[in-house]
């Protein structure tokens, strides 16, 4: 238990090695609790509230005895609640709140005091088991009489930024007592980290109902803040482990990143009407587009650039856009991208990722871009785009209207859905083609390719190589090609075509229901007399029928003995 004369344990580190990282930790390199990456159990308290005497260390500084010294009221100690909860909802921190006494006081302490020069906020010091006064939080007596304390104002941000310095982050720049490391000068930006002193240069809103500007704080540890922490004392993962969606108000502007320890999670801008770009990617920030341009005034306003971030190690699967023409990228996991109304562009990145799957959040022209993984794309425009290159994967296009996938010589699948009568044509690779509840004709082209007709009365071509075609459920017409190719009627009175000799097989060939088409304009022979003389051999054996027509080409009858066949089986004609 702390008392006015100590502080809690604490232990030393080794810096990292990231600049990004290390730029934001203690000079002395001291951290409370014990090693690198555990965490540790602190305490709060408030001095001088309900009238409640003080008791300091001897030696303290001068800031309880200024001529304004007072405590915390009400509204001010919920946000500094609510400000350790931040910071507990990212690290692997406990926080406990305890009343002040003679003997019992809190490792972070927060009062108000005039000892404070008028340029600070207030001020923190690092962890040290020396001095009790060293995460104790001082504020200048001027900010004494703010009544707003909540997320998103600048004294919440200030809270967040000073506990920050008691749990042994500094400064990333050259200012404010700071040694180096520094971060960079493109990254030492409040948006990136809230223990810097630098603004980004759109951080006021115009609010147009009521005509004034608002200034934009942090409402949470930012992306570089979070790394930080979490090296000193290891994340938090029990937080946000399930099924998260993380949804915003158009009208109310923000910075804040996010921290989720796991569950499959989506970003959803769905209700957003501005060009936004998102990013899933750990460790990136997202421009959520917010319009705020007061009539003629040509500043950098508010516009949501950077306004959200994805903490290292938090990964956030799936991302809706809104009614603008978004931009939304995937990172490693299986990503679903919904892009939503306008003329979007979907980057997967690695994963199975799949691209305007919900019906309510597609529609415009989007461009959708898998990359590696066995990725799904769907299109409901003929305007619709895929970018895919060899060797990323197996990838799928469902279509609701009839679609040729001959311009996408890198993408594998193509499978119908609707309520039309729509037709899926292959290219040069082995394809997968499916049809939907309607009549479709399936063309595989060229490839070794499988088709499956679904239900309807179905027209089914393989084209050239080995090919397995399925007629599913209706009466359906199945064309052999070349080479060897596989055929399976399905259910209904099905008609098996056959265009030039190949060694075909038929594995469901019911001679009551089904009939053997011969193309005599392909294959020269135009009645069963003429068809009979190219016969070489047939063989029945317990799988079935063989007829041979020499050493390059036979029909299999699966299951059919000779005596079934009978002449009005063979047609040629349809």
């Amino acid at each position: 238990m702390t008392n006015p004369n100590t502080s809690a344990t604490t232990s030393t580190f080794n810096l990292s090695g990231n600049l990004n990282l290390d730029s934001l930790l203690d000079e002395a390199h001291i951290k409370w609790g014990g090693a690198l990456g555990t965490g540790v159990n602190l305490s709060f308290s408030f001095p001088w509230t309900n009238g409640n005497l003080a008791t300091w260390q001897p030696g303290y500084s001068d800031e309880p005895s200024a001529a304004e010294h007072f405590g915390f009221n009400d509204t001010q100690i919920i946000a500094v609640r609510s400000a350790f909860q931040a910071w507990e909802n990212v690290a692997n921190l406990n926080f406990d709140e305890v009343s002040e006494s003679n003997l019992n006081v809190g490792d972070f302490r927060f009062a108000f005091s005039s000892a404070l020069p008028s340029s600070a906020w207030g001020w923190s010091g690092y962890p040290n088991d020396y001095w009790a006064s060293a995460a104790d939080v001082w504020v200048n007596s001027t900010y004494g009489r703010d009544t707003d304390w909540s997320a998103g104002t600048y004294n919440y941000e200030a809270l967040l930024h000073e506990i920050g310095h008691g749990l042994g982050l500094k400064h990333p720049g050259n200012y404010g007592g700071s040694s180096a490391p520094y971060l960079p000068s493109s990254l030492d930006v409040r948006n990136y980290t809230i223990m810097s002193y630098n603004d980004p240069i759109n951080e006021w809103y115009w609010d147009g109902g009521k005509n004034v500007s608002v200034f934009v704080a942090r409402e949470t540890p930012m992306v570089y803040d979070i790394q930080a922490i979490q090296y000193l004392y290891g994340a938090n993962t029990g937080y946000h482990t399930g099924d998260d969606i993380y949804n915003f108000d158009p009208h109310t502007p923000f910075y804040k990143t996010i921290w989720d320890a796991g569950g499959i999670d989506t970003i959803d801008i769905s209700n957003y009407s501005l060009d936004s770009i998102i990013s899933l990617i750990p460790g990136s920030y997202s421009k959520v587009s917010f319009y705020s341009q007061p009539t003629g005034d040509t500043r950098a306003w508010y516009d949501g650039s950077d306004s959200l971030g994805i903490a290292f190690g938090a990964i956030i699967e799936n991302a809706n856009g809104g009614s603008g023409s978004d931009i939304l990228s995937g990172n490693n996991a299986d990503n679903v991208l919904n892009g939503g109304d306008g003329n979007d562009q979907l980057y997967g990145g690695i994963g199975n990722d799949t691209f305007d799957w919900e019906s309510n959040l597609r529609s415009g022209n989007d461009t959708m871009y898998g990359g590696l993984g066995d990725d799904v794309y769907v299109f409901d425009s003929s305007s619709d785009a895929v970018i895919e290159y060899p060797g990323e994967g197996t990838d799928t296009v469902w279509a609701s209207d009839s679609f040729v996938i001959g311009s996408f010589p890198d993408v594998e699948n193509l499978y119908l859905f609707g309520d039309k009568s729509i037709n899926a044509t292959g290219n040069e690779v082995a394809n997968g083609l499916k049809g939907n509840d309607q009549d479709n004709v399936l063309i595989g082209y060229a490839g070794d390719d499988s088709l499956d007709g679904g239900i309807g009365n179905d027209d089914l071509d393989g084209g050239a190589g080995d090919d397995q075609l399925v007629g599913g459920i209706g009466n359906d017409i199945l064309r052999a090609g070349y080479n060897h190719d596989t055929l399976n009627g399905g259910t209904g009175n099905d008609t098996f075509g056959f265009y030039a000799l190949g060694h075909f097989q038929i594995s469901d060939f019911a001679n009551s229901e089904d009939r053997l088409f011969f193309d005599s304009s392909k294959i020269g022979v135009s009645n069963l007399h003429d068809l009979v003389g190219y016969i070489t051999n047939i063989n029945q054996d317990s799988d079935g029928v063989t007829i041979e027509f020499g050493v390059n080409a036979s029909i299999e009858l699966v299951g059919i003995n000779l005596n079934q066949i009978i002449a009005d089986t063979i047609v040629f004609t349809l």
